[in-house]
């Protein structure tokens, strides 16, 4: 017995019979819960269906979809891996049942941690080195873990600064792959009776960036091509993006900075704690700032480099000193061809204009093909375009709900779908979710506009930029509006504006510069900082409204000269640096206490971004 004991261990073998195994017992069980859910909700269709009283349907569906809730958080839970992605997905207000909501939003990090020795195993094995050897402090609890990954804060030897230690699960990547193949074979179930939606090509998408998402060489390269970008076309990036540390990347592991700050779901409760009324001025201003960032940093990602961070997720969104956003894990990116990059910059212009027409003309350019199913045709297809790519739903859309009979989805079925477009489709959809958290309803089409016509104008499928979208520009990438080398003349028009401006501002230099302390209403020394915001006094006097007399007169010879130049995006630049520097003349001529939060509420978001 003894001899056959050496021969055989019958513990490693039940461990490769149980390894094998694992792929089929896990299949069984998603089978097994998604037919629970689906039948459940068919069931209670027919059910509901004989209940007149409106309310009372109402009072059902909402007892349905608590109950499909506990059994859909279950399954995720149980299972782990890329569920706990699906939940992110289908975890937004505007997306799922409230129900839904309330009880995926906490999967967003709750992977099951790997103990310290199969860490440790990996760092190892992937290094080549011990781990006392390469960190002088590592903390063997994680600070997170997610589907793929969990991700350890340590130092390195003779280093002050502390790092982030991001290590892959083990054995995680098959189990994965299952249970993708898993969903593809449902979502084709799903399509054909329910959802008139190409669900398949969304799938084979996530599968080919799930698999990306192995490989932290590539993120890593990710990571610092994404940085390169927005700091290139940005005087300062809107976001901040950790630097990878190269020679402590591998496959399985990465090691970058750590950067100090606090996740964005727990913004609310920071506030509180700080004293700071969430619906107040200070909280609003701090809010409005997060997301313009993340608007602008994405909305440059998309449409002018076509190279995006593709998991805006509030897991990997930290908010730092100053109000900045700090853009985590760049393990899903998508690198759009040119030509789908430049369809979505005509669909967004489509979508800002409320265009029907260059609508479907925009749906043609991306190949997505659709069947329609009623009269106004082109006006459906516009507000189906509102639903999947806007983070502002169209007039009279609460929720997204594909079941319904009056759904775009079911008006216009959509047999085709690019599968690279489903990391933009994703990605709006997060932002969504994260402008319904932070209680601010805007357009991503409306901010992006100006963003999309620099794109097309570059790729020279726009004659010009001219009138208020041009100055909208210049709202939104000021720093670089200016780019390239003037001709003289055009300088010589630059100097007299600058001149004039200085000529204006002289007189108040007294004033002290500490006003001058807060950006976009927010404090830079801290998060949100304490103050007491004084109301905005209006005043009526025309000399201070209007800055009439030789400055304006300068600045709008040189814009006329400029123009006859036929440089007029180099105009509009120009006129935008001196209504600036007008401002800040204006500022220090009329000391008046401003409330640096009244510009940010006495406009719309979609006029101030």
């Amino acid at each position: 017995m003894n001899a056959i004991g050496s021969r055989f261990d019958f513990k490693e073998i039940q461990e490769k019979v149980s390894l094998h195994l694992r792929p089929w017992h896990r299949s069984l069980q998603f089978w097994v819960r998604a037919a629970d859910i689906y039948t459940g909700y068919k069931v209670f269709q027919v059910r509901v269906s004989f209940v007149k009283d409106v309310q009372k349907q109402e009072a059902m569906w909402e007892r349905q979809h608590e109950l499909a809730a506990d059994k859909i958080y279950a399954m995720c839970s149980d299972l782990g891996g890329f569920f706990l992605k699906v939940a992110q997905i289908i975890g937004k207000p505007d997306l799922a049942p409230a129900a839904w909501v309330k009880r995926l939003v906490t999967l967003c990090d709750q992977a099951p941690a790997t103990p310290f020795d199969a860490v440790k195993f990996v760092l190892e094995k992937e290094l080549g080195r011990s781990v006392g050897d390469i960190f002088e402090k590592f903390d063997v609890n994680p600070l997170g873990s997610a589907s793929i990954a969990q991700v350890h804060r340590a130092r390195l030897r003779g280093d002050k600064s502390d790092v982030v230690v991001k290590v892959q699960h083990p054995g995680i990547q098959d189990l994965m792959m299952t249970d993708i193949h898993n969903l593809q074979a449902f979502a084709l179930y799903i399509q054909k009776t329910d959802i008139k939606f190409d669900l398949y090509s969304v799938t084979k998408e996530m599968e080919k960036q799930i698999g990306y998402e192995f490989d932290f060489l590539r993120e890593a390269n990710a990571m610092e091509r994404i940085r390169h970008f927005l700091y290139k076309n940005n005087k300062k990036s809107p976001v901040l993006i950790p630097r990878a540390l190269q020679d402590l990347v591998t496959r399985r592991v990465l090691v970058m900075e750590y950067i100090d700050g606090i996740p964005i779901l727990n913004l609310g409760d920071e506030m509180a704690k700080r004293g700071i009324n969430p619906g107040g001025k200070m909280a609003a201003a701090a809010k409005q700032n997060i997301l313009k960032s993340l608007t602008l940093a994405y909305g440059q990602m998309i449409l002018k480099s076509g190279f995006f961070h593709a998991d805006p997720h509030p897991g990997n969104i930290l908010i730092c000193k100053g109000s900045e956003v700090a853009l985590l894990d760049y393990g899903q990116v998508k690198d759009l061809p040119d030509q789908l990059r430049l369809g979505y910059a005509n669909l967004v212009l489509a979508m800002a204009d409320n265009d029907p027409v260059k609508a479907a003309e925009s749906y043609r350019e991306l190949g997505i093909e659709t069947v329609s199913n009623c009269e106004n045709e082109q006006q459906e297809l516009l507000r189906l375009a509102q639903t999947m790519f806007d983070t502002k739903l169209p007039p009279g859309v609460v929720m997204l709900q594909p079941f319904s009979e009056d759904s775009s989805i079911k008006k216009v079925g959509v047999q085709s779908f690019p599968e690279e477009l489903f990391s933009v489709l994703r990605t709006v959809h997060l932002l969504r979710g994260l402008s319904v958290g932070l209680g601010i309803n805007y357009s991503c089409a409306e901010q992006w506009r100006a963003i999309a016509e620099e794109a097309l104008y570059d790729a020279g499928r726009l004659k010009d930029i001219i009138g208020p979208r041009g100055f909208e520009r210049g709202s939104w990438e000021f720093p670089s509006s200016m780019g390239g080398v003037l001709s003289p003349c055009q300088s010589v028009s630059v100097l007299l504006v600058c001149l004039c401006s200085a000529i204006v501002t002289s007189e108040g230099l007294h004033v002290p510069i500490k006003r001058l302390k807060f950006v976009s209403g927010v404090p830079s020394e801290d998060y949100f900082g304490e103050i007491d915001w004084l109301e905005e006094e209006k005043s009526n006097s025309f000399l201070e409204d209007t800055f009439i007399g030789l400055p304006s007169f300068v600045m709008f010879t040189s814009s006329l000269v400029l123009i006859c130049m036929q440089a007029l995006d180099k105009a509009a630049a120009i006129y935008f640096c001196t209504l600036k520097a007008c401002t800040f003349g204006k500022a220090l001529l009329f000391p008046t206490p401003r409330n640096p939060c009244t510009s940010l509420e006495s406009k719309p978001i979609s006029s101030r971004i």
